[in-house]
């Protein structure tokens, strides 16, 4: 018997995902039945619990069923039936099973066991996707949780606690589920506010207005303001403090410790951070280690697919992506990883098709609908594009990327007001990003308004760290140097011309380098450009038109104003090297 009630306690101590097996009116209940069923039925509940830890969920069913009969449909047994019923998938039976023996109703005695039936309910709906009837029953079976309740709770300055204010977190979590899924942003965080009202600890709530980027900035540091750690233990603090710490980007003694013992979530930010200010090295050698220490994190996909495409690794992307679609067939993130491997050798139409199903499996993954776009966009389907992009934009409400992406196409089509627009917003949630004040500096320059071009370009370079990637700098130097040239500022053109071909030499580059020699009338100089260009691409336009006029210049021949073939055969060469938006996390 001593070995059956060390059973019982381990199983009362599992994860809170489900509740407690036993709910804490059991044991009042228990005491009324007849003394000679008693040990029996407590025998048989400690074997239902070893099951459920045994993950043998089929015995679990099958002993929870006789002990219900055996019972007398005891109440809380009935719940640990329909909780096996779960457990196995049967999502429908489940809910029978909570209908057809009232476990919601509210002349249950006891009110925890209403309240843990409620959230079984809650998961069941949200499992089979009846989201507008679960909040319609749910509504109506505890209307102190309806939004008009919840908004006056949470607008009071009461600061007591509800008695089951775990279970009241959970099941407040799973309304916000229901509403996100509904696509109404405003009403899920209400509940996720409330959740973490309620229960500090609820890391789900946490996760879904934080790392799902549902609020913007402000919004964050005001929420954080109001979360109240004093009310979890000492242990369960230090776990949120690192969920604090991601957020706030403050080091604490307590999380220093974190970098001795490769504490993976100080890992994956670190790698968040470096690529954030585009030093992909940094962030592929972290990326590398959290994925060989472990190799099945479906958290760390959308960062390290991005990372591997931004070095162009199709083969390690191709093998990433074997790998998880074998294990994980099921997970949206697997053919994620599929489609994005298509994108980077260039089948874009077997990548649309991946990102669809992606999108499919798990509405949802704002990264795959921002990927989506670019598969659009690439090939000239902007209608298309945006389209993802907005929807990304619906999902991610306070990340920069979505933005970013709609401002880029904007741009790219040449509707500078919208793109403008867009990429202000965007800078009002991530002012200081690189690629952000870079293509700023694009749509000014398409505006004419070199001046300013010049000085988001300027402030793309600050911002990049020192270890940014080359391609990063080329295309940002290459863009400072043709605002400088549009300027008339020859010298500094040429000096920004030549670092953007020292870090990565192209046909661009030495064209419009050759360019700027040309109209000062350094014709040798300009000829020997314009043939480095050729070397690089034969069919470069820019190249091929100033190299014969450079060459009629140089031996006399009547030929029309340089300004004037300028503005015929010049391209706009922001246009086309605008650096492209990488699929970021």
């Amino acid at each position: 018997m001593e070995k059956a009630v060390t059973s019982t306690e381990k199983s009362r101590q599992k994860s809170r995902i489900l509740g407690s097996h036993r709910s804490p009116c059991t044991q009042n209940q228990i005491q009324i039945d007849d003394s000679s069923e008693t040990k029996p039925l407590d025998r048989l509940r400690t074997l239902v619990d070893t099951c459920i830890d045994k993950l043998e969920y089929r015995s679990a069913f099958f002993y929870a069923d006789k002990l219900v009969t055996l019972s007398r449909q005891n109440s809380a047994d009935v719940f640990v039936l329909a909780k096996t019923c779960f457990l196995n998938t049967e999502y429908h039976r489940t809910l029978h099973i909570i209908k057809r023996f009232e476990l919601m109703n509210a002349s249950i005695q006891c009110s925890s066991l209403q309240l843990d039936s409620a959230i079984l309910y809650a998961r069941c709906m949200l499992a089979i996707q009846q989201f507008e009837e679960c909040l319609e029953v749910l509504k109506t079976t505890f209307p102190s949780i309806s939004l008009n309740e919840v908004q006056t709770q949470m607008q009071s300055d009461s600061t007591q606690v509800p008695i089951g204010s775990t279970s009241l977190s959970v099941l407040a979590t799973l309304i916000g589920r229901a509403w996100r899924s509904l696509g109404n942003r405003r009403n899920a965080i209400v509940y996720y506010h409330f959740a973490l009202q309620n229960d500090a600890g609820s890391y789900e709530a946490f996760r879904a207005l934080f790392h799902d980027e549902m609020l913007n900035s402000g919004e964050q540091a005001q929420l954080l303001a109001e979360i109240d750690f004093s009310k979890v233990d000492s242990i369960q603090r230090q776990s949120n403090q690192i969920l604090y710490w991601n957020y706030t980007h403050k080091e604490s003694s307590d999380l220093a410790i974190l970098q001795d013992n490769n504490e993976l979530v100080y890992k994956w930010k670190q790698a968040q951070k470096a690529y954030d200010q585009y030093d992909m090295n940094t962030a592929y050698r972290l990326c590398t280690s959290l994925q060989a220490d472990d190799p099945y994190n479906l958290e760390i996909v959308p960062l390290f697919v991005a990372i591997l495409m931004h070095f162009g690794k199709k083969r390690d992307l191709f093998q990433y992506s074997h790998e998880m679609v074998d294990i994980y067939p099921e997970k949206a993130a697997s053919w994620y990883i599929v489609a994005c491997y298509y994108f980077l050798i260039g089948k874009h139409d077997l990548a649309q098709r991946h990102f669809h199903k992606t999108i499919t499996m798990d509405s949802d993954f704002a990264i795959a609908w921002v990927a989506f776009g670019h598969s659009f966009a690439s090939q000239d389907e902007s209608d298309q594009a945006m389209s993802c992009y907005r929807t990304a934009r619906n999902i991610l409400f306070g990340a920069c990327m979505p933005l970013l992406s709609i401002g880029i196409e904007f741009s790219r089509i040449n509707q500078l007001d919208q793109a403008l627009q867009s990429l202000l917003d965007a800078s009002n949630i991530r002012g200081n990003d690189p690629l952000l004040l870079n293509e700023l500096g694009v749509v000014y320059y398409k505006q004419k308004n070199y001046t300013l071009a010049v000085e988001l370009l300027q402030g793309a370079l600050q911002a990049c760290s020192n270890t940014a990637s080359k391609q990063t700098f080329s295309v940002t130097l290459f863009n400072l140097a043709s605002a400088y040239r549009k300027l008339r500022q020859y010298q500094e053109a040429e000096i920004y011309y030549g670092k953007a071909i020292a870090l990565a030499p192209d046909a661009a580059s030495y064209a419009s380098l050759g360019l700027t020699y040309h109209v000062q009338g350094a014709l040798d100089r300009a000829i020997e450009c314009y043939h480095s260009a050729l070397a690089y691409n034969s069919q470069d336009l820019l190249a091929l038109n100033m190299i014969a006029l450079a060459m009629e210049e140089a031996i006399h021949v009547t030929s029309p104003s340089l300004d004037d073939s300028l503005s015929s055969i010049e391209p706009d060469p922001l246009a086309t090297l605008s650096i492209e938006c990488d699929v970021t996390p």
